[in-house]
């Protein structure tokens, strides 16, 4: 134990600096409330620092940052503090709970809060321990990171109910791309009580649309993998034939002159996004040299001549 540990000092509010708070949103009015409260009763718990070394001996806040604002407010020169040596993952757990328990985050400063501790190299059941919240709650406010940086403002700003930003920021997996982000918003906008059930089968189709306009049908990497070791063909059945309506892929010729006649094949069935998607995927295939580019018939009376 130190000479600080557990200590209540009066300390020079000059010599008190922030620290790095995970709230960054201070509501004024409230601080002023706050600042009104500590003028006539004072200040009912001190806040909490840890000694830093900045040229001098300073302090940085480790909680008790809206106190520290409001008794800046009322110009107090001195500040009464409890002084703790902590580490800087000791810090930083006690100013999550501190935010957490005592004055609610908005949930992206939450999410940033935990992703902040994640890439500090805190592992999920170590958040847990700390924050003692659900590890679900955790996963789904992060999955709030995910979201266009309009959709993740409008959720701080209390503007984009949760139960519709975390179905559009999923706790797992990717999110929907920029574009159809801002579809499923302005979805939202136009519709004055929108439904959750509503929101989900937007999303259900915008994820179908966006699934194939990627070529989500066909992984080009793992297509080469498996080919080069010998499995092409279960590949090929485990990726068409989980659709019983698409025809089957010709294989009694070379790789461009089957993809073509497939295209043809698909394009003939009504099969128009399909036909696309293996366009692409000749396409990529012919650019990165893993197939020879079609040959083009020879004209007739160029061969007669």
């Amino acid at each position: 134990m130190t000479q600080f540990e557990g200590e209540i000092k009066l300390i020079r509010r000059e010599l008190i600096k922030a620290g790095d708070n995970d709230r960054t949103v201070f509501d004024q009015k409230a601080l002023k409330e706050l600042a009104e409260s500590i003028r006539q009763d004072g200040l009912a718990q001190p806040i909490t620092v840890r000694p830093i070394l900045d040229g001098e001996k300073r302090y940085e806040i480790v909680a008790g940052e809206r106190r520290f604002r409001a008794c800046t407010l009322l110009e107090m020169e001195e500040i009464p503090a409890i002084v703790r040596e902590l580490s800087d993952d000791q810090a930083a757990s006690i100013m999550l709970l501190e935010n957490l328990q005592r004055v609610d985050l908005n949930p992206m400063e939450e999410a940033r809060a935990y992703q902040k501790r994640m890439q500090a190299g805190w592992t999920p059941k170590e958040l847990t321990e700390q924050t003692k919240i659900a590890p679900n709650r955790i996963a789904s406010r992060l999955g709030l990171l995910k979201l266009i940086p309009a959709a993740q403002k409008l959720v701080a700003d209390g503007q984009l109910p949760l139960k519709f930003a975390q179905l559009l920021g999923p706790a797992s997996g990717e999110a929907l791309d920029n574009n159809r982000q801002h579809i499923a918003l302005a979805f939202l906008n136009q519709r004055e009580n929108p439904s959750v059930s509503e929101f989900k089968i937007l999303l259900a189709e915008l994820w179908e649309e966006q699934r194939q306009e990627s070529g989500a049908l066909f992984d080009l990497k793992a297509f080469v993998e498996q080919a080069n070791q010998g499995k092409l063909k279960t590949r090929f059945e485990r990726t068409w034939q989980a659709d019983d309506s698409l025809p089957i892929m010709p294989r009694r010729q070379s790789v461009s002159a089957a993809f073509q006649e497939y295209m043809s094949t698909l394009e003939q069935n009504g099969r128009i996004v399909e036909a696309g998607v293996v366009g692409r995927i000749l396409e990529s295939m012919i650019l990165t040299g893993w197939v020879a580019p079609p040959q083009q018939k020879e004209n007739k009376e160029t061969m007669a001549a």
